[in-house]
């Protein structure tokens, strides 16, 4: 969670399984392989070398830390060994941060999500996107790190246009797309 990270929208109504179905949606689109602690995504996303020394902590090839991770990795890619939920644990965080510093680092996100959401007494469906920098970048990300959905899209529906005060409830959300 990131330092001082607090979502300064009033609370959305969204039933449980709606918002699993957003949390869901939210961390596939923005992390997408990433999520589920999968070596070879992990390994396509940042390089043998530079996975192992995250997940070893050396600062050297020669360290016997480094080799460990590196020889594990190699295991875990030919199938011979699956990883412990720890080491997957470990390697979802490494992958999780190195997608948000990437996400920090370009400047922009554009992001579309088709969702319905009730802002009287008739639900408006429809896609609400943007591209997301500045201030709205910033308080997406977070969200998004804090694990917090919900004010992720509330982030995403100020910028469109729609202020977060003016809605009730989210009734579903169809789809998101991160670019």
């Amino acid at each position: 969670m990131p330092y001082g990270y607090s979502n300064e929208y009033e609370e959305w109504y969204v039933p449980p399984a709606v918002l699993e179905d957003l949390e869901d949606k939210m961390g596939q689109a923005v992390f997408g392989d990433l999520v589920g602690g999968e070596v070879s995504a992990a390994v396509e996303a940042l390089g043998k070398r530079e996975l192992a020394f995250l997940l070893s902590g050396a600062s050297s090839t020669k360290d016997r830390a480094y080799k460990n991770a590196r020889d594990n990795l190699s295991r875990y890619l030919r199938g011979t060994r699956k990883p412990r939920a720890d080491w997957k644990a470990k390697m979802t965080g490494i992958t999780r941060a190195w997608r948000i510093k990437q996400i920090r680092d370009r400047g922009r996100l554009s992001v579309r999500a088709v969702v319905t959401l009730v802002t009287s007494k008739k639900p408006w469906t429809g896609p609400v996107s943007d591209v997301l920098s500045g201030r709205y970048l910033r308080q997406f990300v977070d969200a998004v790190e804090a694990g917090d959905a919900v004010g992720a899209l509330q982030t995403l529906t100020e910028s469109y246009g729609l202020h977060p005060d003016y809605v009730l409830e989210v009734e579903s959300v169809a789809s998101i797309e991160v670019t």
